[in-house]
């Protein structure tokens, strides 16, 4: 399996400097890193968020949960989680529920929280079950530079859900 044309594209157009790492499939990006050794504080989980017909990548640590009350109130909107139709038409190089966290490769703005950047290396999906993209804080921070960033998820005790737990009507999007 490889990952999605689209974030491959962009990131050798962007010249990142990335790698991949093959893991059993999973269902849910905390799986991912679970399966591949990797710490769910360094893995970036991408929920996309709906206002009428505009998107919105929120990125945040796959041991956080995400606090759309803050979003909303700190940009005076009402952003929803978008459903498994809308997932489907903005990632439609990707597996359902397997969104990378580099929402500019598919022409989306993003919002991230701050505290993926204490991470030294990152990990995220790569458009598929069974692989991950790796890369430096650096390369990470150059493809969001311009992108909006805060503070609004938290981390969670016993979160998240082993695959056990995950509902696939949940789209990844805990929060």
């Amino acid at each position: 399996m490889s990952i999605a044309h689209n974030l491959a594209t962009y990131l050798d157009d962007q010249a990142i400097h990335y790698s991949t790492i093959h893991h059993p499939e999973s269902s849910c990006s905390a799986d991912s890193a679970r399966s591949a050794n990797i710490p769910l504080h360094q893995m970036i989980k991408a929920i996309l968020l709906k206002q009428g017909n505009n998107y919105l990548v929120a990125l945040i640590p796959a041991d956080h949960r995400l606090d759309l009350r803050k979003i909303n109130q700190n940009r005076q909107n009402h952003w929803s989680k978008a459903n498994q139709n809308d997932l489907n038409k903005v990632f439609q190089d990707c597996q359902p529920g397997a969104i990378p966290g580099v929402p500019s490769a598919y022409h989306l703005s993003a919002l991230w929280d701050s505290t993926i950047a204490k991470n030294e290396h990152v990990y995220m999906e790569s458009g598929n079950h069974e692989e991950l993209i790796s890369m430096s804080k650096r390369q990470f921070l150059s493809l969001i530079a311009t992108q909006q960033n805060g503070e609004f998820s938290h981390l969670s005790a016993g979160y998240p859900p082993s695959s056990a737990q995950f509902d696939p009507e949940d789209n990844g999007a805990e929060f």
